[in-house]
């Protein structure tokens, strides 16, 4: 039985000098390797853009923001309409009040742990304004967010990619199945003639 030999010619991209090979050909090749690189290092680099944009927003907004010191203005459990129990978090809302940086008093509610005392404090984070507002992540929760963000992108750009490659190549292929009809339109006649 003899033995197949390995194939001694190189393989043929589209790009390459053929007889056969039409425009469309080279375009769709070049297509193809742009859209690979788009979806390698074009994704990569756009993740790490929109991971390290992200990281710099909430760290902006983390230093915008500034703990602040609340005194609880009534016991956890008798504030007015009861205590309202949030599950098995053992925490409470009460009613707390603290100072702005320009002296104003304000007054708002949030949890506490269950059975805090009036008058004892609490911290809660404020703006610029002195308004209270939500505790803004920590760098671990920050991160994974960013990170999360990151990753949505990367997907985004290379779904893009994918959608415009298959768009120019969708083009390439109707303009081929164009030349082929007129190609078989020249042709077609000239087999008809030769029929007996």
């Amino acid at each position: 039985m003899a033995e197949r030999q390995a194939n001694p010619r190189p393989v043929r991209w589209r790009w390459r000098a053929n007889p056969l090979r039409r425009r469309s050909d080279l375009v769709e090749g070049w297509v193809l390797l742009i859209t690979a690189l788009l979806m390698t290092v074009g994704a990569a680099l756009a993740g790490v853009l929109a991971y390290q944009a992200a990281q710099d927003s909430a760290r902006q907004q983390r230093e915008a923001l500034r703990p602040t010191s609340a005194k609880l203005l009534d016991n956890a459990h008798e504030m007015s309409g009861g205590g309202v129990y949030t599950g098995d978090s053992g925490q409470e809302w009460a009613h707390v009040q603290w100072r702005s940086p320009d002296g104003d008093t304000h007054r708002s509610t949030a949890q506490v742990a269950e059975g805090s005392e009036a008058g004892s404090h609490i911290r809660i984070w404020t703006n610029a304004e002195g308004a209270k507002v939500t505790e803004p992540p920590g760098p671990t929760l920050m991160a994974f967010q960013s990170g999360v963000f990151g990753v949505l992108v990367a997907g985004a750009w290379s779904g893009t990619s994918l959608v415009l490659c298959w768009g120019v190549r969708a083009g390439l292929n109707r303009q081929r199945a164009a030349q082929w009809e007129r190609g078989w339109a020249v042709v077609e006649p000239q087999w008809r003639h030769r029929t007996p």
